[in-house]
């Protein structure tokens, strides 16, 4: 299946890119993805920062402090970037730090493969202060007929007021971006059973519950007979199985989560579910694979249940 290449070893290289301003020729950027997360339930913008200053320590140290000497009569933007992800909703969130010595402006963030809805107004602009994590967040949804990449495009502007692009190449954090790249344009048989992100995500004292739309673009129905999870030490059922999903229709499917294992849940790390799809002679294992706002949900559940 085409979709974006993740790292092999888990650790990006240290990468310089060169912002390529609309008034001022001399401004540039540092670029640098970080390395996975150490951690299974820390945020994930935490443990994406802490692993960034683990990995590549003092040499990242002494590139920004180069940049920003560099930078300082010219003002010039330095950004770093980290993790990116899909979020709920139809938006893309990346993580950024400003390594220069005065602050910036963030305008847009833009990804190959990836294009605002028709309609949506442009993100507000997010002042990144010097030394500061932030998040910006965009509203973005696969394009299906272009070819994605973790190369983004970060407009900003300066302290002085000129207008600049940068080329970051990001960290795909969980390979998120490309499985939800992937869910959405290269579903079974072209046009088959697909899930969207979930629509509700919720938990109690001994469950974590969620629902996710489904659509059957078939010209026949089908029907969900089976799940399964891959969440570590916990078990997946559904009261709405077997769930029947008319030809070219969309329907919701709740998902409940316990715990059977509290020594396996502790260690849960990228939840997925699984479900055995039935349709005619065709018969087919799908896996969706779940955002963050899952994942956060089940640890709550887990600590719960098993007191860590």
């Amino acid at each position: 299946m085409t979709g974006m290449a993740a790292p092999e070893d888990g650790h990006e290289p240290l990468d310089l890119g060169t912002l390529k301003p609309a008034s001022v020729a001399d401004a540039t950027a540092v670029e640098e993805s970080s390395p996975g997360p150490g951690g299974s339930s820390a945020p994930w913008r935490q443990r994406a920062a802490i692993a960034l200053a683990l990995v590549v320590g003092g040499t990242v140290g002494a590139v920004a402090t180069d940049a920003r000497h560099d930078a300082i009569e010219a003002h010039r933007a330095e950004l770093v970037a980290s993790a990116a992800a899909p979020r709920p909703l139809g938006s893309v969130e990346l993580v950024l730090l400003n390594t220069a010595e005065q602050a910036v402006d963030i305008v847009d963030v833009t990804l190959p493969g990836w294009a605002r809805p028709s309609g949506t107004d442009e993100p507000p602009v997010l002042t990144a202060e010097p030394e500061v994590w932030l998040t910006f967040d965009t509203r973005a949804e696969p394009q299906c007929d272009a070819e994605p990449s973790l190369d983004a495009t970060v407009t900003a502007i300066t302290d002085a007021g000129d207008r600049v692009t940068a080329e970051l190449t990001v960290l795909d954090q969980y390979n998120q971006l490309d499985r939800r790249w992937q869910q959405k344009c290269e579903t079974l048989d072209g046009d088959g059973l697909s899930f969207d992100e979930p629509t509700a995500v919720s938990s109690d004292a001994e469950t974590a519950t969620i629902t996710i739309p489904v659509r059957n673009g078939l010209e026949r129905p089908g029907r969900i007979v089976g799940l399964g999870t891959e969440a570590p030490g916990f078990v997946a059922d559904s009261a709405d199985l077997p769930l029947t999903v008319s030809a070219g229709e969309s329907t919701t499917l709740t998902i409940t989560w316990t715990v059977d294992d509290c020594a396996a849940a502790a260690e849960v790390d990228s939840p997925t579910a699984t479900a055995d799809f039935v349709s005619g002679d065709l018969r087919r294992r799908l896996t969706h694979f779940l955002p963050n706002t899952v994942l956060v949900e089940l640890v709550r559940v887990a600590e719960r249940v098993c007191g860590t």
